[in-house]
């Protein structure tokens, strides 16, 4: 797995390849250590004879590097050449965690390839640049000046060496390597301001006497090579899509229409996605008809996902693509779980009526609610058939059409009176989940007004995937709109915003800005929208009433019913000392008697639930209930006694005491309700009150923090808050998880980043989660990698099969093998084996009788 290089005096990281599904190995694996030190860092390879996950970080002058499985190995190398960056090394944790003193303080590079791990110490004094993972590039050697040209199918490298020079390109998947013979100073800058479509991650790096140049392209791409003369030329040629339009390629400005002279930065992108020209809103576009587009209509894919800006009559661009950065491996962490977000009605039968709309490529989307009509918005151009959308919403949707746009896909509805969509993904498609339910955001997004910042006065939404603005004449209503589509899924606005210059509307996803005045600019970042005015905006100054009671809720402390320093112990031993510290609980209590024997009990139940031992907590409080019975009516006792049947996952029970009155007035009393709600499935439902009260776990002892963490993570992924998810992901990380929280770490780092669209790398943490030792999460990573990647086309429906049937006894009597069974038996009906999808089903139906999905189950069985 690749993994994203960071540089910092304390810095976790999991990188997490393999090559077996089953449970980790008991004996130790022989490891070839080799040391190397370079011009300003100094380099360690474990050389393993499988791929392993690994956590490594340095902390008070330690690098502590913990594998997934025990390590062997003659360790009299180290520290050998590197004697002036570390110390001895020490193994502990069985053999799974390498310990080496540092004589400095250093940044932290990492990755793995294979079975290969490799990590930096680099020197802080002379950092390498970030692009470059080896040797700084010498300044006294030949210097090779890169050229580009994008063209209307394919974009152009060409490296001007001064005399000819050998090369081979070669080519893994979705990553391209060049090798030159000669050492050289490639001169990325140029790249850099004049990037080309369907490159990324471009960088090079000298290794001996030879030149590496990587780069990473899509997957469909190809590649094409030649030399003339002294100069090496590489093409990379886009795909055309089924309508002939090009895939992830820019198109010159020069089709746009002609609105303004100003001068646009070309820019470049992440995560193979292509560059977006830049946005030019022409004053025509006032005079534009929202009609359907014409059959002969040539539309243009626009990209995705790239900062930026543009004014109404004027334009400007800036860009570097938002991508969300873990810690835990390469996240630039989308696709939901396929769940209607949205529960169902309280009659319970509401129908749920479903539009799929397909993409071949990940695309933002926006979804508002104007003058009566429903706009469905991506940031790429697409022609649909709208009377196929039509069969499948059936009544749903009265009417449909698509509207022309400078930009992007519009798509204009009419719905039903009361029916409104909930919406997910599926692979690169959105799905809207339409029934009869208010039409509000998962994930509301509160605009911030910033007063002070260097372009005076403006609005700020927060959005770290924030995709394309795009301009938009409403002429039904006649006025102007500008539209940002986003990637999390239902993140909005659920209230509209009006300020005297501009509106912001209500949306289900995405942002609608609604200009006042002329000069309005709309600037989508890394960060999150801006929205300002040359000629400033009004914005009305704070109320100090409100900015007071801001301060008091940022810096409140949280209502616990138990102090921090209750846990204080369990922290601080962890499980070393567990036996001998229950025995000496255990003789204090034998020892006691009257009230200090109560208390001594307490003690003990605190000490064991802050280990994670449920049923032993729930003994121990039987006994005291039994020595007081009034004591039930205690807050502390009524959450020990919840929290440990959450523990042991009796959540039903749990509820009944976490919801008694005497935790009412506590956020940990809260905190512990919604956990035990997540816990029976209610994720979306939870995360708004895990949010406001999660931090109540941070001085929880490890071992029911980093699993209460988790599950605090999936809600919040599965509500689509990416920043709340990637907080604690990054938070459990680095906190020494064991080897089997590491793959449960990896598997819903991979749900987050398929969350913000980054399929590759939501493979990427799947596939490292199959090869470890925890078998749900090893089931479930294998059942969402190949459910991606049959949606993305990578493998066929046979494959998907083999894969399957072999996980398919792996994990049995929950939810999980009811998906595969269900997905099987899809699967067997598209290849036209129908014995085994019948079979297959007929499994599932038994086994799963009282299911909710078991009448789906009959459908699909007769359909």
């Amino acid at each position: 797995m690749t993994c994203n290089l960071k540089k910092s005096t304390t810095v976790s990281l999991l990188v997490a390849l393999g090559l077996f599904v089953g449970t980790a190995p008991t004996l130790a694996d022989q490891v070839v250590i080799e040391e190397t030190p370079k011009d300003g860092f100094a380099r360690i390879k474990f050389i393993w004879p499988s791929p392993v996950p690994f956590i490594a970080k340095i902390v008070d002058r330690q690098l502590k590097v913990s594998f997934a499985r025990p390590i062997d190995s003659n360790f009299e190398s180290l520290p050998g050449k590197l004697i002036d960056y570390i110390g001895r090394p020490q193994l502990s944790n069985g053999g799974t965690t390498l310990t080496l003193p540092t004589k400095n303080d250093y940044g932290l590079n990492f990755n793995s390839r294979g079975r290969v791990v490799t990590i930096d110490l680099v020197d802080l004094k002379s950092p390498p640049s970030p692009r470059s993972r080896t040797v700084p590039i010498a300044k006294s050697i030949e210097k090779v000046e890169i050229r580009t040209g994008q063209h209307s199918d394919y974009g152009r490298l060409v490296f001007d060496w001064k005399k000819k020079v050998p090369y081979t390109l070669l080519r893994r998947g979705n990553r391209a390597t060049l090798k030159f013979g000669r050492a050289a100073n490639i001169n990325v800058s140029n790249f850099k301001k004049h990037p080309i479509n369907n490159v990324d991650s471009f960088h090079s790096e000298i290794q001996g006497d030879k030149t590496i140049v990587k780069f990473k392209l899509p997957i469909k791409s190809r590649l094409r090579d030649f030399s003339s003369g002294s100069k090496v030329v590489v093409d990379i040629l886009s795909v055309r899509g089924k309508d002939n339009t090009v895939v992830g390629s820019k198109i010159s400005t020069l089709s746009q229409p002609q609105a303004s002279k100003e001068v646009v930065e070309r820019v470049g992108f992440v995560g193979g996605q292509s560059a977006k020209r830049p946005l030019l809103i022409s004053p025509s576009i006032r005079n534009q008809a929202n009609t359907p587009l014409p059959k002969t209509s040539s539309l243009i894919n626009a990209g995705l996902g790239v900062p930026t800006t543009f004014k109404l009559g004027k334009t400007s661009t800036k860009s570097g693509r938002p991508h969300i950065s873990l810690g835990i491996s390469r996240a630039k962490a989308q696709t939901a779980a396929p769940k209607v977000l949205s529960p169902a009605g309280p009659d319970g039968g509401n129908e749920i009526v479903t539009v799929r709309l397909g993409w071949d490529e990940p695309v933002a989307a926006a979804v508002f609610r104007r003058a009566g009509a429903l706009w469905i918005v991506f940031d790429k151009a697409k022609r649909f058939d709208v009377e196929k959308i039509k069969e499948q919403a059936k009544k749903a949707v009265l009417s449909l059409d698509q509207v022309s746009a400078p930009r992007g896909t519009f798509l204009r509805l009419s719905t039903s009176p009361g029916m409104n969509p909930s919406i997910r993904r599926d692979g690169y498609a959105w799905v809207l989940d339409f029934k009869k339910q208010p039409m509000a955001a998962q994930t509301p997004i509160e605009a911030k007004l910033q007063r002070t910042s260097a372009s005076g006065p403006r609005i700020f939404l927060p959005m770290v995937q924030a995709g394309e603005a795009l301009p938009f004449h409403d002429a039904s209503i006649g006025d102007n709109l500008v539209i940002v589509p986003i990637i999390p899924l239902s993140n909005g606005i659920n209230k509209r915003h009006s300020y005297p210059e501009v509106r912001i509307l209500p949306t289900l996803q995405g942002f609608v800005i609604q200009p006042r005045i002329d000069d309005v600019i709309v600037r989508s970042t890394s960060k999150g929208v801006q929205i300002y005015s040359a000629s400033k905006l009004s914005l009305s100054p704070p109320d100090p009433k409100a900015e007071a009671k801001s301060r008091i809720r940022t810096l409140s402390v949280m209502k616990r019913i138990f102090k921090s320093d209750v846990w204080r112990l369990a922290r601080l031993e962890g499980m070393k000392e567990f036996n001998q510290t229950r025995q000496e609980m255990m003789a204090q209590i034998a020892n006691s008697r009257g009230n200090a024997k109560q208390n001594a009990r307490i003690v003990l139940a605190q000490y064991l639930f802050g280990q994670n031992f449920g049923y032993e907590t729930l003994g121990v409080l039987r006994r005291i209930r039994n020595a007081n019975p009034s004591i039930e009516s205690s807050a502390g006792f009524r959450l020990l006694r919840g929290g440990s049947k959450f523990l042991i996952r009796r959540y039903e029970e749990a509820d009944k005491d976490l919801g008694h009155p005497s935790l009412n007035e506590s956020d940990e009393g809260q905190f512990w309700r919604a956990i035990n709600q997540a816990g029976r499935g209610a994720l979306v439902a939870a995360s708004g009150a895990l949010k406001a009260t999660g931090k109540i776990i941070l001085s929880y002892p490890k071992r029911i923090k980093i699993p209460l963490g988790l599950l605090i993570a999936e809600a919040a992924v599965r509500a689509g808050d990416v920043e709340f998810a990637t907080n604690y992901l990054q938070m459990i990380s680095e906190d020494e998880p064991t080897p089997k929280e590491v793959d449960q770490l990896a598997l819903v780092e991979g749900k987050l980043q398929q969350l913000v669209g980054e399929f590759d790398a939501a493979v990427e943490a799947w596939g490292s989660a199959a090869e470890g030792e925890h078998r749900p999460s090893v089931v479930q990573a294998i059942f969402r990698k190949v459910d991606l990647d049959l949606s993305r086309k990578v493998i066929k429906a046979k494959e998907a099969i083999e894969e399957l049937e072999r996980i398919r006894f792996s994990w049995r009597g929950d939810d999980i093998e009811l998906k595969i069974l269900r997905k099987l038996g899809r699967l067997y009906f598209e290849v036209e084996d129908y014995s085994n999808g019948l079979r297959t089903l007929r499994s599932a139906a038994s086994h799963f009788g009282a299911h909710p999905d078991a009448p789906k189950i009959a459908e699909e069985m007769s359909g």
